[in-house]
């Protein structure tokens, strides 16, 4: 009984070590798999914690509408002034709250009957995000041509 409990416990890690790990999500950038023994120089890019933050468009509405078409200057959505209609690719000016702190921008890709279809950065902290706005939306400011 010991002996087949004993090549039990042998044959279930062989066959464990034979299949390749999970991978291991680390800040949504790099995944690990396992150590291997590399011959050859490899690139590798490294960012700092700063960088990664500032480099991460999902971070900023306004970087990321400009990125996607939306014909803006380098600001934040507060400092941005309407000059359109709105427009398919074009952008969606909101003013939330009382202050002029609480502005956000969004990039209208379909008109629906419901309303605008957006995709918008930061609406939810640092995430790519879609939804419908409607189209008497009370906190819509105003509206950005594309490029």
């Amino acid at each position: 009984m010991f002996w087949n409990k004993l090549v039990m416990v042998v044959l279930a890690l062989f066959i464990r070590a034979e299949q390749p790990p999970e991978p291991v999500t680390i800040r949504e950038e790099i995944v690990i798999q396992q150590e291997i023994e590399i011959s050859e120089p490899l690139e590798v890019k490294v960012s700092t914690t700063t960088e990664e933050v500032v480099d991460n468009i999902a971070c900023y509405c306004s970087r990321f509408a400009k990125k996607n078409g939306v014909d803006i200057p380098n600001a934040d959505a507060k400092d941005l002034k309407a000059s359109s209609t709105p427009e398919i690719g074009g952008g969606i000016l909101f003013e939330y709250g009382n202050t002029t702190e609480e502005n956000h921008i969004a990039v209208i890709k379909a008109f629906l009957k419901e309303g605008f279809f957006v995709e918008e950065a930061n609406k939810e902290p640092c995430k790519i995000t879609t939804r419908v706005v409607k189209y008497n939306d009370f906190f819509i400011r105003g509206f950005i041509n594309k490029k």
